[in-house]
């Protein structure tokens, strides 16, 4: 087992300590089969400037990973990507970034958050930087994969050993809650919480826009799995448009107006396949796979 795959396992366990310990049992992470090494050997010369190298390694550990990060991030296989290379088109179209500025490889089920490499801030080793991203902007940051992988280690650890705190039990962890990246760069983050605590910057997680026993978290944000928040909001099956919108589905959001079939609507637009896009614009090929 080489530093990567002993980093990627680390993230994993960890994160489904901290999903056990909140009640999100459902939602544990698991690793898929190693990819294929002709797929990869293909999809290399396919995402070539797109993705580092570190990537391809994570790759041939393992070929995606369902809800890798809090709560529910998949990180999607060579399948997936090949057949939606451009999950990237509605957060562009919404002005979020750039065209070609990032490559989403992971992406949450109950809302609209991302993870992506930043194709413009390469080293000379060909690693990109990589950041974890909602409709208000960027949410975690790092240098490289392995920077980032670090950094959610340490943020599922400290979540992890507050979780002990509450119930009476001493610290496992102690993390410090933030890594250092290789080189002596820090990696950045902060603004996220477990178990619907206020993070640094008022923003919430996944899983904690609305806390525990029905009681109202701040900041206005959705839950994962379609919980409402402050605001009067609601996901439509569980999912959070970007920008806060509603997707369509039948579900009431901010708006006013009417979708097809006499239910409401954020802004009146219709999603594409359940989901809304960044700033309330279509969706396109984003879908729930693999």
């Amino acid at each position: 087992m080489n530093d990567l795959e002993r980093l990627v396992n680390d993230v994993i366990a960890r994160g489904n300590e901290l999903r056990l310990l909140y009640g999100f049992g459902s939602q544990l992470a698991v690793p898929r089969s190693p990819a294929d090494p002709a797929a990869l050997e293909r999809f290399a010369r396919e995402f070539e400037g797109k993705i580092p190298p570190s990537f391809l390694e994570l790759l041939a550990i393992y070929d995606g990973i369902d809800r890798f990060d809090w709560v529910d991030q998949t990180l999607y296989g060579i399948d997936f990507l090949t057949t939606y290379p451009n999950l990237d088109e509605s957060w562009v179209s919404s002005e979020h970034f750039k065209p070609d500025e990032v490559f989403v490889f992971a992406w949450a089920e109950t809302d609209a958050s991302c993870i992506a490499f930043r194709r413009s801030q390469l080293d000379a080793a060909g690693e990109m930087a990589v950041v974890s991203f909602d409709a208000k902007g960027p949410i975690w940051s790092a240098p490289n994969l392995r920077a980032f992988l670090e950094l959610r280690k340490g943020w599922f650890e400290k979540y992890i050993d507050e979780a002990l705190k509450e119930q009476g039990q001493p610290a496992k962890y102690k993390a410090a809650g933030e890594k250092k990246a290789a080189g002596g760069k820090k990696a950045t983050g902060g603004k996220q919480t477990a178990g619907g605590k206020k993070a640094t910057g008022g923003k919430l997680a996944a899983g904690g826009k609305k806390a525990a026993g029905g009681k109202k978290a701040t900041g206005g944000k959705l839950a994962a799995g379609g919980k409402k928040a402050a605001g009067g909001k609601k996901a439509a099956g569980g999912k959070q448009a970007a920008g806060g919108k509603q997707a369509a589905g039948g579900k009431q959001a901010a708006g006013g107006k009417k979708a097809a079939g006499g239910k409401k609507a954020a802004g009146g637009k219709k999603a594409a396949g359940g989901k809304q896009a960044a700033g309330g614009k279509k969706a396109g090929k984003k879908t729930s796979g693999s």
